[in-house]
């Protein structure tokens, strides 16, 4: 399948794979960002994709962020409407009673 991904600002991290056999892409924050124990905030990511019509993609949590943050990341579905080009950002909630700091 060809996704195309657009950096919309210098801070835009291009999405990378783990190793050939995973079945998605790895998303960065492009900005550094805490999220307070049992609170969350919006993650941008600062790139545009293009799907091939009628795919979508989907923003979930690895389980490693989840068992060793306490956070879970998520975004729903990424529709795309009218031009093929989404937008990607997400968001992350703390379930935990740690500080998740994304500023390194």
């Amino acid at each position: 399948m060809d996704i195309r991904v657009l950096r919309l600002s210098e801070n835009a991290i291009l999405p990378s794979s783990g190793s050939h056999l995973s079945a998605g892409f790895d998303l960065f924050s492009a900005y550094d960002m805490v999220i307070p124990a049992k609170s969350k905030g919006v993650v941008e990511t600062d790139i545009a994709i293009e799907l091939p019509e009628g795919c979508c993609a989907r923003i979930a949590s690895q389980t490693e962020l989840t068992l060793e943050y306490g956070v879970e990341a998520g975004g729903g579905v990424i529709g795309i409407e009218n031009s093929r080009l989404g937008i990607p950002s997400g968001f992350i909630q703390s379930f935990g009673k740690i500080i998740f700091d994304k500023t390194w």
